[in-house]
């Protein structure tokens, strides 16, 4: 089958940049990536054969003050 994640993001503008971090396990092996915003955005990524889906928000930087990881799918 295949996974389609649509997310939002939304942070003051100016300053240190929020991240979205996705994990990816697709094909038999784990991906990372992620993406940054400054003020509001949407994103949205598919792929097929994915088996799990883990996703985290940095909000000081791109390692810095993360949330908890969550199993989206």
């Amino acid at each position: 089958g295949k996974v389609f994640t649509k997310w939002y993001g939304v942070d003051k503008v100016g300053g240190k940049k929020g991240w979205v971090w996705f994990e990816v396990y697709q094909g038999g092996h784990w991906k990372k990536f992620n993406k940054s915003w400054d003020g509001e955005v949407v994103g949205a990524w598919s792929g097929k054969g994915v088996k799990k889906v883990y996703t985290f928000t940095c909000w000081a930087g791109k390692f810095d003050n993360c949330g908890k990881k969550y199993r989206i799918y």
